[in-house]
């Protein structure tokens, strides 16, 4: 069976209801601040990665959030309406939000986040 991970993928372990919680919120308002307004992905990712800038700890709490938020077991119905709302983007269903969300996340540069305070 299948566990749905790609090779090299760290293993994911559900997270708690408040972790869950904590993680939609932190999207939410990465998404409403990047997203809301700007149509095109690339100037709202390139927006984002300008805004954050070197503040690396920002960089990586939203990194940890998408990673939460796209993997995490949610309710039928929330990724579609987070994206739909926060993202002013229309979406089929929550696959295709989850889906939005990890290209969002790459183009964010937030698969390339590094938490500093472990590698001291």
């Amino acid at each position: 069976m299948s566990t749905g991970r790609t090779e090299g993928e760290d293993e994911f372990i559900e997270p708690t209801e408040e972790a869950r919680s904590a993680a939609l919120v932190r999207v939410r308002d990465f998404l409403e601040r990047f997203y809301r307004d700007e149509p095109d992905n690339i100037v709202a990712s390139d927006n984002a990665l300008l805004a954050v800038g070197p503040d690396w700890r920002e960089h990586w709490n939203a990194a940890n959030a998408f990673r939460i938020v796209t993997r995490a077991t949610f309710p039928p119905g929330t990724l579609k309406e987070l994206v739909e709302q926060s993202a002013n983007r229309l979406i089929r269903d929550d696959g295709q939000a989850r889906e939005f969300l990890l290209e969002m996340y790459a183009l964010s540069s937030l698969d390339t986040a590094v938490n500093y305070d472990e590698l001291v």
